[in-house]
């Protein structure tokens, strides 16, 4: 027996992906075109940044840092995880990649962090957040910074609450700010040092979430990164059939809906430069990068918008 059922949500959430093609296009116009028309860029630059909006958390806000290898004879593409960049068991790879999340700013004087998060109402009043006491724990991919060579620490999504931003979940909302970076491809020979870091990668994801206890053992699933010994690959485990937007051992917060009438600010402090286009479906997105002593700033405020959401239960 087949049945669907289909609703409407809003979602907001911005990403940032290294891009060439874009920029290398004649000016865009000002005639609109349908989503199903527009091609999303899939070419990677480490020169050229661009950022589009999206909706979710990617790999349940685990980081990693792993050693990529030449693709195997069968095709199949070769990683492994590492505790740091001097990691006896990665020597061997061609480059190093990594996924973080930022963490919030201690100081005026730090990079690579969130300054600020708020909620706006219609008539412009902000609406603070202060960080929840409830927090992903650390992720099990323990490894370990490098600041000299640009390799942003091990982190997780952080948990807001919002207080007179509430939705149908409560006032929490997990703010995720995802950055990916690798060393230059195929430079690093056996023994020698890997080269620095260069971010490819800029997600910054708006959720708002529940909250759900767990009521018993294995009911939820916190996810983690291993090495598949017979694929030989990094593999990220993790219940399949989860729909949790932030998933412990501990609990899971679900995705909810935006409340009506509030746009979102996010600012956040990048120790590297970046290039390129905004990309996404947001409402009245409002953009400044600006250049800071070590580094950038970006100040992104941007509102939801409602699209529609099919789900088929077969």
């Amino acid at each position: 027996m087949k049945g669907a059922h289909k609703r409407a949500a809003t979602t907001l959430g911005l990403v940032a992906l290294a891009l060439t093609s874009f920029l290398s296009t004649s000016p865009a116009s000002s005639a609109e075109i349908e989503d199903e028309l527009i091609k999303l860029p899939t070419e990677v630059s480490a020169s050229n940044t661009g950022v589009i909006f999206r909706n979710y958390i990617e790999t349940f806000g685990e980081s990693v840092l792993a050693a990529r290898y030449p693709n195997q004879a069968n095709g199949m593409f070769k990683s492994r995880p590492c505790t740091s960049m001097t990691d006896a068991k990665c020597d061997d790879g061609t480059s190093l990649f990594y996924t973080t999340f930022l963490p919030i700013c201690t100081d005026s004087a730090a990079v690579d962090c969130i300054e600020k998060f708020v909620a706006k109402n219609k008539d412009g009043k902000e609406f603070p957040s202060g960080q929840d006491s409830i927090q992903p724990t650390p992720s099990y991919s323990v490894y370990k910074a490098d600041s000299d060579s640009n390799l942003i620490g091990p982190g997780s999504p952080t948990i807001f609450a919002i207080p007179g931003a509430e939705h149908a979940g409560g006032n929490r909302y997990a703010l995720s700010v995802r950055v990916q970076g690798a060393t230059p491809e195929g430079e690093h020979k056996t023994g020698q040092k890997f080269g620095k870091f260069v971010p490819q990668n800029i997600n910054i994801s708006i959720i708002p979430v529940d909250y759900v206890k767990s009521t018993q053992t294995g009911e939820y699933q916190k996810g983690r990164w291993i090495f598949d010994e017979v694929e030989q690959k990094s593999a990220f485990q993790k219940n399949p059939f989860s729909t949790c937007a932030i998933e412990e051992d501990s609990f899971c917060m679900n995705q909810r809906a935006f409340p009506a009438d509030f746009t979102y600010q996010v600012v956040i402090r990048l120790r590297s430069s970046t290039n390129g286009w905004l990309y996404g479906r947001v409402q009245k997105p409002d953009v400044a990068i600006t250049t800071i002593p070590g580094g950038e700033k970006w100040d992104l405020t941007a509102a939801p918008v409602r699209i529609p959401q099919i789900w088929e239960f077969v």
